[in-house]
């Protein structure tokens, strides 16, 4: 058996775990994409003759620069380290170690290293509705989801919907085809044809209730009576389900009063879940125009 061991001394730890563990790395591989905020999570497993008072340093070696994160003992366990976020996107393209040293009174043993590459990021499509028939529709199969409605959802061409780089925001004042509500309460459900990590979209509205779909383009006509006093709040719920089993993992709420021009972002909170669904309820009585979907895997 090949020892981890790089010296062991009198008064040192036994033998070390080799070498310490990080779940997001898998065959050697480290997709920045599954990375939270708070950095990569190492875990330095219980090591036999663990003692409280031990200082560990866990240490990232790579081209970009070397961090070492120290820690004392207090309890006698796992102990659970982060790696900073920035030190690990430095390194993107590169290989990397990690490895720990254990130092009690004179003595200090290394463990093996965990060796593998940083890579990944951000990979995503988009669905523009173009192409879509356009009109009221209970079923819509697109490339990447189907929606589903009763009915009373349609596609139309309408202004201001564009959502994502700056290409598209430049196009955003022209008619763009965008899925728009009914003026009546109502639920439109999107299934993936795989899971995604991210969904973004841009919920814009209420389109005026005095308007006519002129060949399914949404104008106003003239003249608007203003009314006396503000619509009510337009109020739209984008809840997410994870699996096949329903589980809603997550659930944001757009709402405003006479107008909404917002980006709603649809991210699970733990880390590896993804988005296999989810639904759009309006609950209000303003028709909402929901724009293109940026999805991310």
């Amino acid at each position: 058996m090949t020892s981890h061991v790089a010296s062991i001394q009198s008064h040192s730890p036994a033998l070390l775990p080799a070498p310490p563990q990080a779940a997001l790395i898998v065959d050697g591989y480290l997709d920045v994409i599954d990375m939270p905020a708070t950095g990569l999570e190492v875990v330095i497993p219980l090591y036999e003759g663990m003692q409280r008072g031990d200082e560990i340093v866990l240490t990232w070696d790579s081209p970009t620069g070397v961090r070492q994160i120290a820690h004392q003992v207090q309890f006698v366990g796992a102990v659970e380290l982060h790696v900073p976020r920035t030190d690990v996107l430095n390194a993107m393209h590169a290989s990397v170690q990690l490895y720990y040293l254990v130092s009690r009174s004179d003595s200090q043993t290394k463990s093996s290293a965990l060796v593998f590459a940083v890579g990944g990021g951000a990979r995503s499509v988009r669905d523009d509705y173009e192409g879509a028939p356009l009109g009221k529709f209970t079923v819509l199969a697109r490339p990447q989801l189907v929606l589903v409605s009763h009915g009373d959802w349609e596609v139309g061409l309408v202004p201001g919907v564009a959502q994502g780089g700056a290409s598209h925001q430049a196009q955003a004042s022209s008619p763009a085809p965008a899925l728009i509500s009914p003026a009546t309460p109502s639920l439109l459900s999107v299934d993936f044809r795989r899971d995604f990590r991210e969904v973004r979209f841009r919920i814009n509205g209420p389109i005026a209730s005095h308007t006519r779909a002129w060949g399914n383009i949404w104008i106003p006509l003239f003249p608007i009576k203003r009314p006396e006093t503000p619509p009510a709040p337009s109020i739209f719920a984008a809840i997410v389900m994870y699996g096949k089993s329903g589980q809603e993992i997550g659930r944001t709420t757009v709402s405003g009063a006479g107008h909404i021009d917002a980006d709603v972002v649809l991210v699970p909170d733990d880390v590896g879940k993804s988005i296999s669904r989810f639904e759009i309820k309006a609950t209000a009585g303003h028709r909402m125009a929901i724009g293109p979907m940026e999805l991310r895997y």
